[in-house]
């Protein structure tokens, strides 16, 4: 199982590089809670990346999957995912499909 990076931060901006073609530059942290309150199904910090250089969006979203197949994920800031949270929901909703 991979170890996650030292520097996370680093690490996104390369995965939103390497796979949406832009220049990401780091904004802000926000830590999400998705779930009932007492058991949630995913907590943790979401990074928030500013971008430059992207047709659709100016935004993306990354964090660290400790249990996922692909433990760096990333979301551009599309409708549907237009913050955090949706874009945590977002992913969510990806395992769920067959």
């Amino acid at each position: 199982m991979p170890t996650r990076p030292e520097n996370l931060i680093r690490a996104l901006e390369l995965s939103i590089q390497e796979n949406h073609n832009c220049t990401p530059t780091h904004f802000r942290s926000i830590y999400v809670e998705e779930g009932p309150e007492e058991n949630p199904l995913w907590k943790g910090y979401v990074e928030v990346f500013t971008l430059e250089g992207h047709p659709e969006s100016e935004i993306a979203y990354g964090w660290w999957e400790e249990e996922a197949e692909v433990n760096l994920v990333t979301i551009l800031a599309l409708t549907p995912t237009a913050n955090a949270k949706k874009a945590v929901q977002a992913y969510l909703m990806s395992l769920e499909e067959p």
